[in-house]
């Protein structure tokens, strides 16, 4: 069988730069080009390895733990290269990612040679063109329709949250991937969306909020100036498509969530502050914290 070297390392490279990419689509983390080429070659390298690795004699046993040591070892440096802030949860989320995402493209790549005919094994670049093809459209729609169908009834729940006499009725998606908390407090945040909160103020500042929502400093001006500034809790956060940002939050005087047909009653929480929209079908409007149901 004749290996060719450049095209092997080139299909390799191509697939995991578009792997990368959607592990960073569907996480929502900015990624430069030059750690997106550096991972992607990191994952030639494990190739090289690889492949050397099977030029030594070793026992099958011992050769198929260190193939699979090497690939686990691959996968967390291709990862901690790409994505270099990721707090421990996240980055355990990535590559987890990195796993599901290449076994979903390999998958449906040969799924669809075996379909309608032909051999997987010897049609290089058109298994290579299907293979982008399918992570191009799992990065930018797969993974909302694979979110927004699994579990429905364990991943929505409603929330109602009390502020200064005024409550709020919001959709919330539980959230794995929301490790964010209060820095002084430690208190589990839940990531709303601004216009989603906007009736949980007095009328007659919802349109200075909104007027100043793309001033960083401009909502803590208007907390400030009507006696809220006790409430008020800055929190520095690494994800949600911004790197080391800092997000504007504040205590509601209760939140109620319900979960598996349990009222769950939370004082101890922040509500975080989110200038854009989480979910462009509005099928939830904030992100729950896992802890917030424990």
């Amino acid at each position: 069988m004749i290996i060719y070297v450049d095209i092997t390392l080139l299909n390799n490279f191509l697939m995991t730069t578009a792997i990368i990419w959607a592990i960073a689509k569907i996480m929502e983390i900015k990624i430069s080009w030059a750690r997106l080429i550096l991972g992607a070659n990191i994952a030639n390298l494990y190739l090289i390895f690889a492949f050397l690795l099977q030029q030594i004699p070793l026992h099958y046993f011992i050769s198929f733990i260190l193939h699979i040591l090497l690939n686990i070892i691959s996968a967390l440096l291709i990862v901690k290269v790409s994505f270099p802030d990721l707090d421990k949860a996240r980055f355990i989320r990535a590559v987890t990612r990195l796993y599901l995402i290449t076994f979903i493209a390999i998958g449906t790549t040969l799924s669809l040679f075996y379909i309608y005919g032909g051999s997987p094994f010897n049609t290089g670049i058109l298994k290579l063109c299907i293979g982008l093809i399918v992570l191009f459209l799992l990065g930018n729609f797969g993974w909302s329709i694979i979110q927004k169908y699994k579990l429905p009834d364990e991943l929505y729940l409603a929330i109602v949250i009390y502020f200064q006499g005024r409550e709020l009725s919001l959709t919330g998606l539980l959230d794995t991937g929301n490790s964010l908390t209060d820095p002084f407090s430690n208190a589990p945040v839940i990531v709303a969306e601004l216009s989603a909160l906007l009736p949980l103020f007095p009328e007659k500042i919802q349109k200075q909020i909104l007027s100043s929502a793309n001033r960083d400093f401009g909502l803590i001006d208007i907390f400030q100036e009507y006696d809220l500034a006790q409430r008020i809790r800055l929190l520095p956060f690494s994800d949600l498509g911004q790197e080391n940002g800092l997000m504007l939050g504040f205590r509601p005087d209760l939140v109620e969530l319900f979960y598996k047909n349990k009222l769950l009653r939370i004082e101890d929480c922040v509500i975080g502050i989110s200038k854009r929209v989480l979910d462009h079908e509005n099928s939830y409007q904030a992100l729950i914290h896992p802890k917030l149901i424990i």
